[in-house]
């Protein structure tokens, strides 16, 4: 203590009072502070990650992972208008530090003109672009990619762990192919304008969606492993229910979410299809629900079903129908070789309603109170085969789509149908296990933003210290100048 005391006695007495040594000092400071900048660059020292949720630094998760990947593997990682000193850079180089195959490249669009044409990368927008390489294969990723909204608490999610993780996985060759169709040409709920958020979250799961128009293909392509079929409105023509039965003959499996009111023609080609399960979606009237722990915003045709217990809904938790159709089933559905498993059923106390015109939520004429079944999971064993075709079929595709629900009178209290509780749960759940496909690496980080608002005095107070902690200091700077100027 004593040492240090003589030591600012001798900078006080010698240093600073002489202007020309004080100058040599400062620059003694900064050349000391620049020195220590260049060593800890070299060095590149761990970084020390303060956020809640880590965000900036890669979990033993996507370590095993990445270090699990085979020798053969030699993953490119070009990251386009992106900047040393980018948060995601610096999690992209933890990538490779994990396993010394994957190799991350900066790149000035200008200089590598060939890439951007190979990948499609747009530039100049103020946005960034990762493309994932590993031999012919590629993820793109845009700058738009790395967040996602938790519509149930309104928060922000950080997902570029995962995004990188997934395409990293996706990429290697221990990638199967993970290819899902969309039927199209009938008037279906489209997945890519009405079901967008349904897609990125596939995407995510790391599913390629392709959309599938069969009166051109004429057939369903080996490589699919899940048909989605979303609220045709018109009939299938022959040769689409030829491709179709042939598609199911061969154990191909098949997501069917099917609205209300979707078809307001006959559909005998449809429920063609339908009839190898055994099952009718019944489509001329909604699900009035009475019991109130079954429904939401006091609106009984927003259903909470009854969760069934399946591979598919374990540990699902709620999920909210918007008015549901419901299904019905042939008597005996051995008959067909089908067993059924009830994903989502009503409450006893729920009725049947055709008449839209009837706003009273007890029974009318002809309607009864009784159990639904509006989700199921129905296994068929093709003849003379060891192969199964499953099906998963629900008698609702809105709960899935994009489609804004308000939850209160405010225009801005909205949330995506897709939104509410598990349903986007269910429909990805119901997707894995078509298309027999473990969970891809889940990795959600919350960026909850928390706002300053202080009270009256707090703000004043606030403003005081900003504002006069400067001043002070300049008064103080001015004293001491006029001091050491009467010494003198």
């Amino acid at each position: 203590m004593t040492k240090l005391k003589k030591i600012i006695d001798i900078l006080k007495s010698k240093w600073l009072k002489d202007t020309s040594k004080t100058i040599i000092l400062i620059a003694i400071i900064v050349a000391i502070f620049i020195g220590i900048n260049i060593l800890v660059e070299k060095l590149n020292p761990k970084d020390i990650d303060l956020t809640k949720e880590k965000l900036y630094t890669l979990t033993e998760e996507s370590k095993k992972i990445v270090a699990g990947l085979p020798e053969t593997d030699k993953i490119k990682i070009y990251m386009f208008e992106c900047e040393e000193r980018d948060p995601i850079v610096d999690l992209a180089k933890q990538y490779s530090k994990a396993n010394k195959n994957i190799e991350i490249e900066l790149v000035n669009p200008e200089d590598r003109p060939d890439l951007i044409s190979k990948y499609n990368v747009e530039t100049g927008y103020g946005y960034f672009t990762v493309v994932v390489v590993a031999g012919e294969k590629s993820k793109i990723l845009n700058s738009y990619d790395f967040s996602i909204v938790d519509y149930n608490t309104g928060n922000g999610v950080d997902i570029t762990e995962q995004r990188f993780t997934n395409s990293i996985m996706g990429v290697s060759s221990k990638a199967g192919s993970n290819i899902i169709y969309s039927l199209t040409g009938h008037g279906e709920t489209s997945i890519t304008t009405e079901m967008t958020l349904l897609k990125t979250y596939l995407e995510l799961e790391n599913y390629e969606i392709k959309e599938l128009d069969l009166l051109s293909t004429q057939n369903i392509p080996e490589d699919c492993k899940t048909l989605i079929i979303t609220s045709p409105e018109k009939d299938f023509a022959e040769p689409e229910v030829k491709a179709i039965e042939d598609y199911i003959k061969r154990g191909g499996n098949i997501l069917w979410l099917n609205n209300v009111y979707s078809a307001k023609v006959e559909t005998p080609n449809i429920k063609a299809i339908l009839d190898m399960y055994g099952v009718n979606v019944k489509q001329d009237g909604i699900i009035i629900e009475q019991e109130t722990n079954k429904m939401v915003l006091g609106t009984p045709y927003f259903v909470l079903p009854s969760i069934g217990y399946s591979e598919i809904t374990e540990d699902l938790g709620k999920v909210l129908l918007f008015n549901t159709g419901k299904l019905e089933f042939i008597e005996d559905l051995t008959t067909v070789g089908v067993t059924k498993t009830d994903l989502l059923t009503t409450s006893e106390k729920s009725i049947y309603r055709t008449n839209l015109q009837d706003v009273n939520i007890k029974p009318g004429e002809g309607e009864k109170e009784e159990k639904s079944i509006v989700g199921a999971l129905l296994e068929k064993q093709i003849s003379d085969s060891e192969k199964t075709s499953k099906l998963v079929i629900i008698a609702n595709s809105a709960f899935a789509t994009d489609t804004p629900v308000y939850t209160s009178n405010s225009s801005s209290s909205r949330m995506p149908a897709i939104g509410f509780y598990n349903n986007r749960e269910m429909v990805l759940n119901a997707t894995n296990y078509l298309t027999e496909t473990e969970d891809s690496i889940s990795i959600k980080k919350e960026m909850i933003v928390t706002k300053y608002t202080p009270t009256e005095a707090q703000d004043r107070l606030v403003k005081l210290i900003i504002f006069s902690v400067p001043v002070l200091i300049i008064i103080i700077g001015i004293i001491v100048w006029q001091l050491r100027r009467r010494k003198k």
